[in-house]
């Protein structure tokens, strides 16, 4: 039985482009239920957010002109943001980096838009670029981004995403428990949320409380 022929590398290039453009279009949380690594200064966070913003651009760019050069262009900017968010944590970059590449687009677009936010301060009932969220809030400006339009508690998001089990969970879909909403990175219960009242939208990993107990979901499943 002969293997199936591989394809090359623009053909593959190729392919992911027909699949990005088809896909292309609040409440508190109680101290303890993230780790606890306190608020994190505004500095530490912008080469994170500056990279997603600028892997969002390099995407919007791709749309608009569609040539597989500005396509490789996003992925590479995408890549790197995956290698800083994965710096910031101690997380392993490979993984954190597959795990964004193999999403679906919608996600990706999604997940940088939350991440494009990240220093941000809390504020209950915002969902404001560069103003404040509340955790609804942020999943709601970051699904937003990707032209999906969610409901705007917490709750209801998670009723109406698809529940999938945490090993079959994407990177940007939801974290759940009740009262409180985040966004996966695809690996080691890491997330990106706005947590709560003094604080900053953060990446950040579940706390080992909550990480038997929290409920993944998709929002486009």
């Amino acid at each position: 039985m002969t293997s199936p022929p591989r394809l090359s590398v623009f053909r593959r290039v190729v392919v992911a482009m027909a699949v990005m453009l088809v896909a292309a279009p609040a409440l508190t949380i109680a101290t303890g239920d993230v780790a606890d690594a306190g608020p994190r200064p505004r500095s530490s966070a912008d080469h994170v957010a500056v990279a997603a913003t600028q892997a969002l651009a390099a995407l919007e760019d791709w749309r608009l002109h569609g040539d597989p050069s500005r396509y490789v262009a996003y992925v590479s900017k995408r890549d790197a943001t995956a290698q800083l968010a994965a710096d910031e944590l101690g997380l392993d970059a490979d993984r954190l980096t597959v795990a964004w590449g193999s999403t679906h687009p919608t996600k990706q677009t999604a997940l940088l838009g939350a991440i494009t936010q990240l220093g941000v301060p809390y504020r209950s009932m915002m969902s404001s670029e560069g103003v404040g969220f509340d955790c609804s809030g942020l999943t709601t400006y970051a699904w937003g981004r990707a032209g999906v339009g969610l409901t705007r508690s917490s709750g209801d998001q998670i009723r109406e995403a698809a529940r999938v089990d945490r090993d079959e969970a994407d990177a940007g879909d939801f974290v759940y428990y009740p009262g409180h909403v985040m966004m996966y990175l695809g690996i080691d219960h890491a997330v990106v949320h706005s947590p709560n009242s003094g604080n900053l939208v953060e990446i950040t990993f579940v706390s080992d409380r909550r990480q038997d107990t929290v409920v993944y979901a998709d929002p486009i499943g």
